[in-house]
């Protein structure tokens, strides 16, 4: 069973952290990860691995959990613990043109709001962490079922401390996915929303999503790049 550094129990409701550079003492699988970081990642970003790759969780959860580790932007160093213990908002944005549709996931902390792309979650979580099950159908045959269990990591990197957050991934979370996607992608219906006027109005705009720095709550949005990582790699 894994403990926070002050002792405590680590559970889907906390969080784990500690100072980065004695996690990395301890934790070879994270000392490797960041030392392929500080190579690689140049941008705040978001790496993409599995527990397995970082003992502290391997050791608690398994070696298959999707793994979100983010690099947090300088502005944010002193936010590890906050992050964590924030659950993201999820939200769509309509691109500049008016054809397009978005959803994103963001971590509220004072002015900043950390933002990534849904989708990205989403595809590493169906690659990551779908299995297929037997489910007895009506004529008494046996059919596979892609079925979402267990949880999500996030663990948030500064250069003084890194916290770990724990999302279980029930079917609240996957239906608030599932809702906001059914406005986006090949389910986006512009002509529902806006007149050919409007629209021809927005052509001229291009397809980016974001029109300034500033979020819809007034917060200043931080964009993260995408990064996918496995063990051994250099």
């Amino acid at each position: 069973m894994l403990f926070n550094p002050d002792y405590s129990l680590l559970t889907t409701e906390t969080v784990f952290n500690d100072e980065t550079k004695a996690l990395a003492a301890w934790d070879a699988g994270f000392a490797r990860l960041h030392e392929w970081a500080a190579k690689y990642v140049r941008v705040p970003s978001a790496v993409l691995t599995r527990s397995g790759e970082l003992d502290v969780l391997s050791q608690h959860l398994g070696p298959l959990v999707p793994t979100v580790v983010i690099y947090t932007p300088r502005c944010l160093a002193r936010h590890a613990v906050a992050l964590a213990c924030t659950e993201p908002d999820v939200w769509n944005e309509h691109s500049h043109d008016l054809r397009s549709a978005g959803t994103y996931l963001s971590w509220k902390a004072g002015p900043y709001n950390l933002v990534l792309p849904e989708e990205v979650v989403h595809d590493f979580i169906n690659e990551q962490y779908s299995y297929r099950l037997p489910v007895e159908q009506a004529n008494g045959e046996l059919q596979p079922e892609c079925v979402h269990q267990g949880h999500i990591a996030f663990a948030f990197v500064t250069p003084g401390r890194t916290a770990i957050q724990l999302l279980s991934m029930d079917e609240d979370l996957i239906s608030v996915f599932q809702c906001a996607g059914m406005s986006v992608g090949c389910n986006y219906r512009p002509v529902r929303e806006y007149t050919e006027e409007e629209l021809t109005d927005a052509a001229h705009n291009g397809p980016s999503y974001f029109r300034s720095i500033y979020d819809y709550n007034g917060c200043v949005r931080l964009e993260l790049a995408v990064h996918a990582y496995r063990l051994g790699a250099r």
